[in-house]
């Protein structure tokens, strides 16, 4: 998925036309802005809701208008001054409260749900400022809220070990600890209550999901010396708490498999290592992974270098269609 810059050029109109099929008066006072819209063939937007709040201590709207139809160009309406404009696409909003939207803080409160989000059409925001009825144009880059984690590969290497030629078998791959709704708009650490898959699989939770497959995967794989590549894909909100606690567990990638009869596991913390922050919005993480020996008997434990050799990448979710070569 490419960035989607939208470039706002501001004009002077005729007082009645049409906006997202809507008609609508403006007063001398009303400016008519012609957004174009660039985006790669396979960023779907199903909805596009966009707003103008003034730019002031209070940042109460201005206006609003919700796009269904978006193609290369839309048409959006405010009144002339400094304006801080917010566009978020596909929402699954039917229509916003008043309080959702009276002013740009309420706007920050509105959160996105797992869930009810599509990697196909990720809820994206992007935000920008400017003088309504001055200045010429504007361009803002839409971000997705989630983040993907990927599989890319996996083998054992037990040739230390007195079980050198066992294999991991009936693997289930899936997310722990998983973040399940976020502030549309925020970028910057955020707390969050809403985790599902918390310290384990958690089957009656994944049963009532839409999508259980955004967080659990069944390949069923051997993985023995040579590398398997499952490339499987799974999908969270951002998880950047500082410290891991009971209420604001680390997101994890969980491996877990039968070796010798016996059932292990090899949660992997996401981006935790160094200074890493975690899981953030709009980024993907690659992960390929040697397993050197047993496993925990514990899904919530994340297993040290000596039990698994993990290399990470990591790319924005716009980097995602670029081509990775396993090592």
């Amino acid at each position: 998925m490419g960035p989607i810059h939208v470039r706002t050029i501001l004009a002077f109109l005729p007082v009645s036309m049409a906006i997202a099929g809507c008609s609508v008066s403006l007063t001398p006072e009303e400016t008519v802005c012609e957004m174009s819209l660039t985006k790669a063939p396979a960023s779907g937007i199903s909805s596009l809701d966009l707003f103008y709040y003034n730019d002031d201590t209070e940042s109460r709207l201005d206006s609003y208008q919700r796009f269904t139809d978006v193609g290369t160009q839309v048409l959006g309406a405010s009144r002339n001054g400094k304006k801080s404009v917010v566009a978020i696409t596909n929402l699954r909003e039917d229509r916003y409260s008043w309080s959702d939207i009276s002013s740009l803080p309420s706007l920050e409160k509105v959160v996105a749900r797992l869930d009810e989000d599509s990697p196909s059409e990720p809820v994206m925001s992007a935000s920008a400022h400017i003088d309504a009825g001055r200045q010429s144009s504007c361009s803002m880059v839409f971000r997705p809220v989630m983040s993907e984690v990927i599989l890319r590969s996996i083998r054992c290497d037990f040739s230390s070990r007195s079980y050198h030629d066992a294999q991991l078998e009936d693997i289930e791959v899936y997310l722990t600890n998983v973040c399940t709704a976020w502030p549309v708009l925020k970028d910057t650490l955020a707390h969050s209550s809403d985790y599902v898959n918390v310290g384990r699989a958690d089957s009656t939770t994944m049963s009532k999901m839409a999508h259980p497959e955004y967080i659990y995967s069944h390949p069923g794989t051997k993985v023995g010396s040579a590398t398997v590549r499952p490339d499987l894909h799974f999908f969270c909100y951002p998880n950047v708490e500082k410290e891991e606690s009971l209420g604001s567990p680390f997101t994890r990638l969980v491996i877990e498999g039968t070796l010798e009869g016996k059932r292990y596991y090899y949660p992997v913390n996401v981006n935790r290592r160094s200074d890493a922050k975690g899981v953030e919005r709009n980024c993907v993480y690659i992960l390929d992974m040697v397993l050197t020996r047993r496993g925990t008997t514990d899904p919530d434990t994340a297993v040290d270098t000596e039990t698994a050799q993990i290399t990470v990448s990591v790319v924005d979710w716009n980097d995602k269609g670029k081509q990775y070569v396993s090592y």
